[in-house]
């Protein structure tokens, strides 16, 4: 696997890490979501940090192979100067000096390959290091976000509570006002129970008086109807009442 294959997927991965929380956090509760979300991002922090080790680790190895590679190489080529002025003075063999040559050139075919993978190493330990930043600026973005939504929630949490305290006061003093409202309620209804009763009497009276009047001038007729037949008992004396009475 190269090492630009290996920065993406790390990448990739990580960024799925991100993806977990969101759902995390929209589907429990919002107190307990701040620490599983904050463990999370820690749990992506530690992880990119680990592979940041090991890629510091590989990149240091990469470029030491380059390092040790070139300084080979520089060295060869300085004894192949002297090789060179011995090879002319037969000092060593031609046999000798060409497979000499040979490592050399074998050394500097593979020092490119060398080199690309220095710079792959170097560009994976870049990658994972913006991923660690990424990581480390979205705690500190949790933490400042979490304390913000906790104080939004605790101020919500404390209106709700100062609402709640005023409707219940509300109600305590709809039931002191419907007390005091029972017993003129009451008084209203006996008086008018009583003007009522008033009336009926009234009414009673009415009636009786009229029975009365009605009476008065019945007795008035029959009276006047004596009084024309030579009847009339008024102003009789004691002793033609007592006549009458006995029949005489």
């Amino acid at each position: 696997m190269s090492w630009n294959l290996a920065a993406r997927l790390t990448g990739k991965h990580i960024g799925l890490l991100g993806d977990k929380l969101s759902g995390l956090l929209s589907t429990i509760d919002p107190q307990a979501s701040v620490e599983v979300g904050r463990e999370q991002i820690q749990e992506g922090l530690r992880e990119a940090a680990l592979k940041k080790a090991d890629a510091q680790q590989k990149y240091d190895a990469a470029r030491k192979a380059r390092e040790d590679l070139a300084a080979n190489i520089d060295a060869d080529k300085a004894r192949a100067q002297k090789l060179a002025a011995k090879l002319a003075t037969n000092e060593v063999s031609e046999e000798m000096v060409t497979k000499f040559a040979d490592d050399l050139e074998a050394s500097l075919a593979r020092l490119p390959q060398l080199q690309a993978d220095e710079d792959d190493a170097k560009h994976y330990l870049e990658t994972v290091q913006q991923i660690l930043d990424a990581f480390t600026k979205k705690l500190e973005d949790f933490d400042r976000d979490a304390a913000a939504a906790t104080r939004t929630l605790a101020q919500a949490k404390a209106d709700q509570q100062h609402a709640e305290m005023r409707m219940d006061n509300q109600r305590e003093l709809q039931q002191l006002a419907s007390g005091t409202g029972g017993p003129s309620n009451a008084l209203d209804a006996l008086k008018a129970a009583a003007n009522k009763t008033r009336l009926q009497a009234d009414a009673t009276q009415t009636l009786a008086d009229i029975g009365d009047k009605q009476t008065r001038q019945q007795d008035a007729v029959a009276e006047a109807r004596r009084i024309a037949d030579g009847d009339s008992t008024a102003g009789e004396s004691m002793q033609d009442r007592l006549k009458r009475l006995s029949g005489g």
